[in-house]
């Protein structure tokens, strides 16, 4: 069964549809040597998280001002954070959207990332809005907490393929829960809503922007009621100490999910999303987007409400992995790097 189309993540669509436009690619712009147009390439992720629609919006931006010449942009469909920090290591894409844990993983040289070449190249050019973790249930599956999953039918993606992926091992390390206490399923948002629904899965442990329009369909469904499961305390203490970007994020009760089986709010962690490089993107170029995106981005807060809360400084400030030198140098003339944490800054300009 399909599930109805939200008419909040229509107008949000909507929206960007009108805001963005038409990109017009080549009007304007600088060559290389050769005499072909220089593209960057902007990694986004799966086609109805928001992810994708963000880098929309950017490659609006970049493409649409008439005062710099010197790039054009071009967004690319992937399938997220993880494959998006390994598609900029092996040089085929120029910047992306990650969230921060993943992207702080990679550059530490952490887990999957340690025998990665030249991990340590990646850096941040601006910092976004907040990512939710939220374990979703079937209101009849007994779930009550996440040390309940034992026995039960759970998606969660794969370790290094998302930032739920290496969450979720410090997660059952808390709880003492092996992988084969349960059966773990790796599947998109779209596919675990829908095997929820019907009954084939008890829950799904994810990370995403709220309010997202699957759930939003999800609580019309007349099959089953879910709800957001409520993580313990000393849990979020221990993710937090992990990961120390975490951002605390309340989910009500009321408004768009009142048709859940929740009746009080849900305290919850988000992880800042970021736009990262490498640097090899050259400090002219590195610059340029930083201006251009801070200057510009805010005017689309409209287009959905998570955008509201990014502003020039918290472009800045919410940064967790190293700047890049020529990003640096905007926040620098812009009056905003006091807000960038002293140990990103780049080695040659901290104080």
């Amino acid at each position: 069964m399909r599930l109805p189309k939200s008419i909040l993540y229509n107008r949000t669509i909507l929206s960007i549809m009108l805001l963005t436009g038409l990109v017009s690619l080549f009007v304007g712009c600088s060559k290389n040597d050769d005499g072909s147009s220089i593209v960057l390439r902007i990694g986004s992720g799966n086609v109805m998280g928001l992810f994708n629609p963000t880098a929309t919006v950017l490659t609006k931006i970049i493409n649409t001002d008439i005062s710099r010449n010197e790039v054009i942009a071009e967004d690319v469909t992937t399938e997220g954070s993880g494959d998006n920090i390994n598609r900029l290591l092996n040089g085929k894409l120029n910047c992306a959207l990650s969230d921060d844990i993943p992207a702080v993983m990679a550059f530490q040289g952490d887990e999957q990332y340690k025998n990665v070449k030249n991990h340590n190249k990646l850096r941040s050019l601006s910092s976004f809005f907040c990512d939710s973790i939220i374990f979703v249930v079937n209101a009849n599956s007994g779930i009550e907490s996440f040390a309940d999953i034992k026995g039960k039918k759970i998606a969660i993606a794969d370790k290094g393929t998302a930032a739920i992926g290496d969450v979720c091992e410090y997660m059952l390390s808390f709880y003492n829960i092996k992988n084969n206490e349960f059966t773990r399923l790796s599947y998109d948002l779209s596919k675990s809503v829908e095997e929820l629904e019907h009954g084939r899965l008890d829950g799904f442990l994810y990370v995403t922007a709220l309010p997202n329009p699957y759930l939003i369909g999800l609580s019309h469904s007349k099959k089953i009621k879910y709800e957001f499961i409520q993580f313990h305390k000393e849990l979020l203490q221990m993710l937090k100490d992990k990961f120390p970007s975490l951002t605390y994020i309340k989910i009500p009760s009321d408004g768009v999910y009142a048709k859940t089986a929740n009746q009080t709010e849900i305290t919850t962690l988000g992880c800042r999303v970021l736009l990262i490089t490498t640097t090899d993107m050259k400090d002219d170029i590195a610059y340029y987007l930083t201006k251009e995106i801070c200057k510009y981005f805010p005017a689309y807060e409209s287009v959905y409400q998570l955008y509201k809360e990014v502003t020039p400084e918290s472009m800045a400030k919410n940064l967790t992995i190293p700047v890049h030198q020529g990003a640096y140098r905007y926040y620098e003339e812009a009056g905003l790097a006091k807000f960038i944490p002293e140990n990103l800054k780049p080695k040659s300009i901290k104080q």
